[in-house]
């Protein structure tokens, strides 16, 4: 799916209704050991029932993308985006 009210970063992970882990870590050394993001585990029905809820109105406001979209990407993106892997671990 792809966000369309903006950038979307969110970290967010929902197991059975039981569990949510929520945060800003990625999933790398850099989160967790250079910029000291973290993450929580939180059990709380409630808050995941809300959690739920959140994330239902951001699909709303997402569309599905495909192969097609992915594929037809344009040449100032591409560039960035090469740009962008070669500075990653400046980052």
């Amino acid at each position: 799916m792809q966000f369309q009210r903006g950038f979307y970063h969110s970290k967010v992970i929902l197991i059975d209704d039981i569990m949510c882990d929520i945060g800003t870590a990625n999933f790398d050394k850099r989160s967790c050991f250079l910029n000291s993001e973290m993450n929580c585990i939180v059990y709380d029905r409630t808050f995941i029932k809300d959690v739920e809820k959140e994330l239902a109105v951001d699909l709303a406001e997402s569309k599905p993308l495909n192969g097609d979209a992915l594929s037809n990407m344009d040449v100032v993106r591409s560039a960035k985006e090469s740009l962008a892997s070669i500075l990653s671990p400046f980052l």
